[in-house]
């Protein structure tokens, strides 16, 4: 009897503390989602995805750099056909600047195209009353030897723009600016205006410009 009596005084206590287990708070685990090991996986894997992309265009935008120009696209020609033993090839531009350094012109001339830009050449032997200046239209043919500036010589270089201006002046100052009645009574300039059509209106080689420079001077 002494037993029993001393459990039901364990089982009231019991009830009466609750050891503190009743009056704890349940944890809420409506939010708590599971995570599968293939939704782990993917989400590693786009994680690593996304470095990756950062990368790639952190590098491109550090490569992506504007570069200077090496060659045009028929500098890229003169080369090539230097290494295939072929010599001249015509070129085309603009005059940006232009020096005597001694015993030869250096021509900086603006190319067009894709590759275009300003690349320096040497004019040898040119002595012309046709003053090269900047912003003038010029034809020559030029070698690329690989160590040194793109040569020309002087009959291979035709300044389109100069003659043109040197035209100009001439009917100025002979004809009273009539540029029509200068080309009907001097035959040299009536020459001339003929050899700068035929720059408009044919293939340019260098057997072409060469016969046009001689027809000029």
């Amino acid at each position: 009897m002494f037993f029993v009596s001393l459990m039901m005084v364990v089982m009231v206590s019991a009830q009466g503390y609750d050891f503190m287990f009743n009056n704890v708070t349940p944890v809420a685990t409506s939010n708590v989602k599971s995570v599968s090991v293939n939704q782990l996986a993917q989400a590693s894997a786009r994680r690593s995805g996304n470095t990756r992309t950062a990368t790639r265009r952190a590098t491109t935008a550090a490569t992506a750099a504007p570069q200077t120009v090496q060659y045009t696209e028929t500098q890229q020609q003169v080369m090539n056909m230097a290494s295939a033993n072929e010599q001249k090839v015509v070129m085309c531009g603009t005059i940006e600047n232009v020096y005597n350094n001694g015993w030869e012109l250096m021509l900086d001339v603006r190319t067009n195209g894709v590759y275009g830009g300003v690349h320096r050449y040497t004019l040898q032997g040119y002595n012309s009353n046709i003053e090269i200046c900047r912003g003038d239209r010029v034809y020559f043919a030029t070698t690329y030897t690989g160590n040194s500036y793109p040569q020309i010589v002087a009959s291979e270089f035709l300044n389109y723009t100069g003659t043109q201006r040197y035209m100009t002046w001439t009917a100025n100052e002979y004809y009273g600016g009539n540029f029509n009645m200068m080309l009907m009574q001097n035959g040299q300039m009536s020459k001339w205006q003929r050899a700068l059509m035929n720059i408009t209106s044919t293939a340019m080689t260098v057997a072409t410009l060469v016969q046009v420079v001689k027809s000029i001077f």
